[in-house]
């Protein structure tokens, strides 16, 4: 995007709504109404056939973190999200190496009084520092404190701030789509947590293959929403079904803002490692795990591509289960059995509850107040 200075008025606002979901009216037939329907709504046939979803799925809050949906995917308390939702805690820990995405790229970025010109940025993670028992990262699971291990990052790391990646990609879509392709952003958000003080009674398998297009999809999630028929602040657990879609040029997004009017690389969003799909997502919901009817989990979810906070079709962007175990695999070969190994016995469904037995149960409903604006400055639906 050579000439990205003379055109700042045109793209500015797609520049603040890349991957973003910002805080603008409905708009169009498919952002009137949501499909996440809230669990405890749910027909009790549907609720009992949910059951092993529900019951892994969770709310939680590193000390250093946001609000992100988890799901356990071990009998021993070993849990599945997104890799952006830890890196406060990696930060703080200081295992997080910055510099520049590009040496020379000082002063070529477009100056744009919404970023402030800045220039973009490698976080490369330190691996490690995740070596035997991982960095402590306390927080909260479902409301309730835990004792939660950072034990894995997928890829190498991320690109920050994430207002100038927009820009980044089409200044430099080669260097972009090269820094992709080594595990920043996309393929590589993921991560594995373990909380050591819970005892699941609830967890999910990870799949055995990637889901093709079309195949019936599911998630719960505990996203952070203000809409006509659902307000809640992060502590509900919503679910919601769709399908996998053939790619991001399905989605809603690309087909009503059409290649000119979007201002990043588009290129670089179709990628092997992710697969786009049509549910429900939305901030808080970094993390969900995408599930097929076998209850297997065959991806996490990362990002959205929305004009609005009202569901728009084909927006969710997913980590493919393929690349989370090839990474799994390849980085904890002699504790793999131990992570994924989630029995039979405790895909019943149940909700997570500690070590003491007390139930961690699924706070009521948070009433967001009126007029209130969801608003997220990252590229993802943190």
């Amino acid at each position: 995007m050579k000439n990205a200075t003379k055109q700042t008025g045109k793209y500015a606002k797609q520049l603040a709504v890349m991957l973003i979901m910002i805080s603008t009216p409905g708009w169009g037939e498919n952002r009137s109404a949501s499909m996440f329907v809230q669990v405890e709504k749910l027909s009790t046939k549907l609720r009992d056939q949910m059951a092993p979803t529900i019951g892994a799925s969770f709310h939680f809050r590193l000390n250093s973190g946001v609000d992100c949906t988890g799901t356990f995917i071990s009998d021993t308390g070993h849990f599945l999200t997104a890799r952006h939702c830890v890196a406060g805690c990696l930060m703080h820990h200081h295992a997080v190496e910055k510099e520049l995405a590009v040496q020379d790229f000082v002063g070529q970025i477009p100056t744009l009084d919404l970023f402030h010109g800045q220039p973009t940025y490698k976080m490369t993670i330190a691996e490690e520092m995740l070596d035997d028992d991982g960095l402590d990262c306390p927080g909260t699971i479902n409301g309730a404190q835990a004792d939660v291990h950072l034990i894995m990052t997928g890829g190498r790391g991320w690109l920050a701030p994430s207002g100038s990646l927009a820009s980044f990609s089409k200044e430099f879509p080669d260097e972009y789509r090269e820094l992709l392709d080594e595990g920043y952003e996309h393929s590589g958000d993921f991560a594995i947590l373990r909380a050591i003080n819970i005892r699941p009674s609830s967890c999910l398998r990870l799949g055995a293959q990637s889901p093709h297009a079309g195949e019936k999809l599911h998630a719960v999630s505990f996203p952070c929403l203000s809409r006509l028929d659902i307000e809640t602040g992060g502590t509900t657990a919503l679910f919601t079904q769709g399908i996998r879609t053939s790619g991001f040029k399905q989605s809603q997004y690309y087909k009503e803002l059409g290649p000119k009017k979007i201002a990043f690389d588009i290129e670089s969003v179709e990628r092997k490692e992710t697969f786009f799909s049509t549910l429900d997502m939305e901030r808080c919901g970094s993390g969900t795990a995408i599930v097929n009817s076998d209850f297997q989990i065959v991806g996490v979810a990362t990002r959205v591509y929305k004009s609005s906070t009202q569901y728009e079709i084909g927006s969710v962007e997913a980590v493919d289960v393929a690349q989370i175990t090839k990474e799994l695999r390849e980085r904890k070969a002699p504790d793999f059995k131990d992570i994924t190994a989630c029995s039979a016995a405790s895909a019943l469904p149940s909700m997570a509850t500690p070590a003491t037995s007390a139930t961690i149960s699924v706070p009521p409903p948070v009433k967001l107040p009126v007029g209130n604006k969801v608003q997220v400055s990252r590229a993802k639906f943190q």
